[in-house]
């Protein structure tokens, strides 16, 4: 199929999937009516994203849905962590592409703004590069126009080049990230065919962004959404310019109350749906027989019989622990160890007596940031040279600290735990480290109105949160890990066992974890022949 056909598709599904938006929230949710409650029973691994919106999908549409998660609480990285009187996320801070929510929570027959109060953020962050000077970064194309007048006069042009470029990228690239690729014979698609030439086989994403922009610092501010992805600008692949478009083109919000809550209510929906949510259950074994999951075996000794398994736990490490034997020589217990992983971070959280003069966002850059990469990728050393994200989330959201207080979440790319060092050495050297940069850069000087504190290693990931190697973006996001490279969303053997999460296809981040959790849900309802509709394209 030519690009001129999947154009034409492409415009078809459109009109097709304009006519289930024109109708309520509510309506377009049950726009392809679910099935009568039955009897086949689906048990979920997880409370992260990924296993929450599986819930959400799998009961709206009849299944026997029970939950199960180790934790007190729901949302895995992307949940909460509380230090007294405040309130903190504890991995993930930022809901970008709302609309993929939108759409899943429509599914189910709800609207996501009566679920969750989003507030947009203006200007999504701040990027602050030191003696350069700092950048204020909106999605309002106009504003963005003129800051980027103001820090290097000229460079607006790119802005105009970027979004326009990058808008193509992602149209041939999201039908691609909404697909399952169980062999490598799927790759054999039209939509993935007519994608190649936007994925970026031969460059990097920060060649992407200087294909934009001359200034290095507008480089910078183009390509180092990598970290999203866990990986350096100068080893992600170009086609994940995609990233930063995403961010200019709808934005980024924040959740009211915390990005936890999105995964309370994606559960809250499932529950009264008819699922089961359970936490304090940690499955430590799936139990086979003849090649098929019959039950999940708890660390409790409860089994629980079901029909089908969706496993929202790290892939690799679910895979390791939970399964007994080798599913297959591609995903063999010694080829998982051995996968390519991507970082981890240093977390420290900070309840502070007083708010703080910083934005929702502020991303402080290492003074020699391609070094610092260097370090944590291929040293996997760490450094005195750091760079810094802070979330100030209590300055758009008083739930998250008493009246004039502060709850500052601060993040430090760092080696994952193949890593040679010593945590317990290392932890409290890195805490100074994140003090003083933030002093140094913010001029704020937190150690005078600590409150509460808490703080996450990478061994802490590892073991606490059950993350394989404390790669807290699962594996790397190279070309030989995407796609029918990566876990797949449903496992060859046993056939009734689906991935969801950030491990398998699509990937890292969260709409791409949803995606994820949708592709493994179409798939479930597929084995049962369940009527599940097919994802929208990218909205105008």
């Amino acid at each position: 199929m030519g690009n001129a056909q999947w154009l034409r598709d492409v415009r078809r599904q459109r009109r097709v999937f304009s006519l289930t938006l024109a109708l309520s929230p509510r309506q377009r949710g049950t726009a392809f009516a679910p099935t009568p409650p039955m009897t086949t029973r689906v048990v979920i691994i997880g409370g992260g994203p990924g296993g929450t919106c599986a819930a959400m999908l799998l009961a709206s549409r009849g299944f026997d849905v029970t939950l199960v998660e180790k934790r007190a609480t729901l949302g895995g990285r992307s949940g909460r962590i509380e230090v007294g009187s405040y309130r903190f996320d504890v991995g993930s801070t930022m809901l970008m592409m709302r609309f993929v929510f939108e759409e899943l929570f429509a599914l189910a027959g709800r609207n996501l703004r009566d679920e969750v109060k989003l507030t947009p953020l203006d200007p999504m962050y701040r990027l602050d590069f030191g003696t350069r000077g700092a950048l204020d970064v909106f999605s309002d194309t106009t504003r963005m126009k003129a800051e980027l007048e103001r820090f290097a006069p000229g460079s607006s042009p790119g802005l105009e080049k970027f979004l326009s470029r990058e808008r193509a990228r992602l149209e041939h690239l999201y039908p691609v990230l909404q697909k399952s690729y169980p062999h490598l014979g799927a790759l054999v698609d039209p939509h993935v065919i007519a994608a190649l030439p936007h994925v970026g086989l031969d460059s990097s994403l920060h060649d992407t962004a200087r294909s934009y922009f001359d200034d290095e610092a507008l480089q910078l501010a183009f390509s180092f959404q990598s970290a999203y992805l866990g990986m350096s600008p100068w080893n992600c692949p170009g086609g994940f310019g995609m990233v930063p478009f995403v961010e200019h083109a709808w934005g980024i919000e924040h959740v009211q109350g915390g990005l936890s809550e999105l995964c309370n209510a994606m559960a809250r929906v499932a529950h009264e749906h008819g699922a089961r949510i359970r936490t304090n259950a940690e499955a430590e074994r799936l139990v086979l027989s003849d090649g098929i999951c019959t039950g999940v075996r708890l660390k409790s000794g409860e089994v629980l019989g079901c029909d089908d398994v969706v496993l929202d736990a790290d892939g690799a490490e679910a895979l390791r622990h939970l399964i007994e034997s080798d599913i297959s020589l591609r995903f063999s217990h010694a080829r998982l160890e051995h996968l390519r992983e991507s970082c981890s971070t240093f977390m420290l959280y900070l309840g502070l007596d007083c708010e703080v003069p910083l934005a929702h966002h502020t991303f402080f850059f290492a003074r020699d940031y391609r070094e610092e990469m260097r370090r944590v990728f291929e040293a996997m050393t760490l450094d005195d040279d750091l760079s810094l994200y802070v979330c100030n989330a209590s300055k758009s959201d008083r739930t998250l600290a008493p009246e004039g207080h502060a709850s500052l979440y601060a993040l430090v790319l760092t080696p994952n735990t193949r890593a040679k060092l010593d945590w317990t050495l290392e932890a409290p050297r890195m805490r100074e480290r994140v003090l003083r940069v933030l002093k140094e850069r913010s001029g704020f000087d937190a150690r005078a109105h600590l409150r509460a504190e808490k703080l996450l290693t990478p061994h802490d990931w590892e073991t606490q949160f059950n993350v394989s190697h404390g790669a807290v973006f699962g594996p790397a996001h190279s070309i030989s890990q995407l796609l029918a490279f990566r876990l797949p969303n449903q496992l060859p053997s046993p056939k009734n066992v689906f991935l969801a999460g950030g491990a398998t296809n699509p990937g890292s981040g969260l709409p791409t974890i949803a995606e994820s959790a949708r592709i493994a849900s179409r798939l479930l309802c597929e084995r049962h022949g369940v009527a599940f509709p097919p994802s929208g394209p990218l909205p105008d």
